[in-house]
């Protein structure tokens, strides 16, 4: 809460080794620079001995295999998978409900007015009046009820996903709301090992296994704001 740097794969990165949530951390260098990094929550407890990893390096990596999946067809493909998700939302139980309610009382209604045509007894008639006229308050009540309920869900359009996700591929890697973006978009969980890490995209059920190249050391003279290096 402290941080006034944004940490990006915060909730999202976990240890692959025990499967902790990996912090963000702040450390200082004996000439008093201040270095940034990821931390298993477990190493932390000394239940864990993953390594620590810059959070600058991790998150670059990262950015770029998000990046990697918006290829043109991928995209093609997301798109109408999102379009038809949206579409599947809105069918949900409480607008079916809802509608099936209008429908029966507008098939009342209609029972009501056919039986005003036929009836002759003044009294049956004004009942029927006063059947009507509650039908019909509640048919406005329900109908406002139906348009309450489905202003929650909206319905995307193809065009509309294919113009964000293709803004997405053109952005600027360089820029931090940009890779908060497609972050929060893509990311569903990264499980970080040492040499490798295991990504789950919300594109994809499968998971998507990727080598860390090179992967840089935390100088042993970092130090935690718990004074632990």
């Amino acid at each position: 809460a402290k941080s006034k740097t944004d940490y990006l794969l915060t909730t999202k990165l976990f240890c692959g080794y025990c499967k902790e949530l990996m912090v963000g951390v702040c450390g200082t260098s004996y000439n008093r620079k201040i270095y940034h990094y990821y931390s298993c929550n477990g190493y932390r407890n000394k239940k864990c001995n993953k390594k620590n990893i810059k959070k600058d390096y991790i998150e670059d990596l990262v950015v770029k295999e998000v990046k990697n999946i918006l290829t043109d067809n991928n995209i093609n493909k997301i798109a109408n998978k999102v379009v038809e998700l949206s579409k599947k939302e809105t069918n949900n139980v409480n607008l079916k409900n809802l509608e099936t309610l209008l429908k029966e009382n507008k098939k009342q209604q209609t029972n009501l007015l056919n039986s005003l045509k036929v009836c002759q007894i003044e009294s049956v008639k004004n009942s029927i009046f006063q059947e009507l006229e509650k039908m019909q308050l509640e048919y406005t009540r329900i109908e406002k009820e139906y348009e309450i309920e489905k202003s929650k869900y909206t319905v995307l359009k193809l065009p509309e996903v294919l113009f964000f996700l293709s803004k997405l591929k053109n952005g600027d890697i360089n820029d931090i709301k940009y890779k908060k973006i497609l972050i929060n978009t893509f990311i569903n969980k990264i499980y970080l090992y040492d040499n490798n890490m295991i990504i789950i995209f919300n594109t994809q059920d499968k998971e998507i296994n990727i080598n860390i190249p090179n992967i840089e050391k935390i100088d042993s003279s970092l130090k935690g704001n718990c004074g632990q290096p």
